[in-house]
């Protein structure tokens, strides 16, 4: 087919034409429009728990705040209660809460529409989560998706069956795409590490991860 002379939009002018971007990409010499990462660029986000993600054409600000009784280290809400994993349950005179969320992690990952990079699996591989756990401790993993929001209602959103969840290691999981998704789009999906010693559940980890699909392909 004939090649396209601009990447984001064409303009036809008197003789001639000239190619534009959409608002939060520029234009490059040889038209084809680039993200500008206003997190970078213009040091968005700079409050109190607050994260800057860059997303194509735009950005976003993350407020992310610890529940009661967890304090923040780096993406993560951990327990404040001094607790290693091997000293959950153990004491026979305190009642042990087995749904006892020990970590939260967060992760916000922005995607072009329609990307989908394979490998040799047939998916694209995007997350890992491992939980710091040695024998006898062992984890199971679950893998669900929370919610999905567009303000376009010609997108079609994504649904679980979009994703996978591989185990690669005793303490690991990676989250896979298997379909290519249109945006504009938020999809939030979450991860449940359940623990379990000689059996019994001892505590959860649980890993939020929420992907940004932007409106363009580029």
């Amino acid at each position: 087919g004939r090649p396209q002379l601009c990447q984001g939009h064409c303009e036809n002018t008197l003789g001639s034409y000239h190619c534009t971007c959409p608002h939060g990409y520029k234009l490059q010499y040889d038209h084809h429009c680039v993200d500008i990462n206003e997190c970078q660029e213009h040091g968005y986000c700079r409050g109190y728990n607050q994260t800057c993600v860059n997303l194509g054409g735009s950005f976003r600000c993350i407020q992310t705040e610890c529940p009661h009784g967890y304090h923040r280290d780096g993406a993560q809400c951990k327990i404040s209660a001094r607790l290693v994993y091997q000293e959950i349950c153990d004491d026979p005179h305190i009642k042990c809460d087995v749904n006892q969320i020990i970590c939260y992690s967060y992760a916000y990952i922005p995607f072009r529409s329609k990307f989908l990079l394979k490998s040799e699996s047939g998916s694209h591989e995007f997350f890992t989560f491992i939980v710091p756990i040695e024998p006898p401790i062992i984890a199971e993993f679950g893998l669900r998706l929370v919610s999905v929001k567009s303000p376009h209602l010609h997108v079609r959103a994504a649904t679980r069956e979009d994703f996978y969840l591989k185990r690669t290691k005793d303490n690991e999981v990676k989250i896979a795409m298997l379909n290519p998704l249109e945006g504009p789009q938020d999809i939030e999906l979450e991860i449940e590490a359940k623990m379990y010693k000689n059996g019994l559940q001892i505590g959860r980890n649980i890993a939020t991860t929420m992907l940004f699909i932007s409106e363009y392909e580029y």
